[in-house]
């Protein structure tokens, strides 16, 4: 029950108690007094023996889910700071002589390159995908991941 309780809370919570989300002992939530458990927490192979399967996949779903947020997080901001040095490339190009057209160009490189997320052999755009990052390009059928555009040998969706 104590997990079950557990893997329900927002994942901002889970992350305050342990940042990879794993078990910790329930005196471990004790207000930091002197009986506060500071036990490391608990092995997935200790967790998964005392749970049934279905409790022990929500918990994987909710560790999985931190995992998930700690890398949109990475990537917020990596693309801030994207944003913040092309700000600045185009400032210094808008100060320079030719300023407009170096400008739209600096504009049109950073909509295409940067914001776009696409394809990194043939450039087909891509939108949206749900769960792995491991991708299939619908055009040329490229495999590669999501988060880094590195191709990737083995197609995520073979037969191995």
């Amino acid at each position: 029950m104590y997990v079950k309780s557990e893997i329900e809370k927002p994942v901002g919570e889970i992350k305050k108690r342990d940042p990879e989300g794993r078990c910790l002992c329930p005196r471990n939530t004790a207000s930091g007094g002197s009986d506060r458990c500071t036990a490391a927490p608990l092995s997935d192979k200790d967790v998964a023996a005392n749970l049934s399967h279905t409790t022990f996949e929500g918990y994987l779903r909710s560790r999985a889910g931190i995992r998930e947020a700690k890398v949109a997080d990475a990537m917020r901001k990596e693309m801030e700071e994207w944003i913040l040095l092309e700000k600045k490339r185009a400032l210094d190009l808008a100060s320079s002589a030719g300023s407009t057209e170096k400008l739209r160009a600096a504009k049109e490189q950073v909509v295409e390159t940067i914001l776009t997320l696409s394809c990194p052999r043939c450039h087909q755009a891509f939108v949206d995908f749900d769960g792995c990052f491991a991708l299939n390009c619908g055009r040329c059928r490229a495999a590669f991941c999501a988060y880094c555009l590195a191709s990737i040998s083995q197609s995520p969706y073979s037969a191995d």
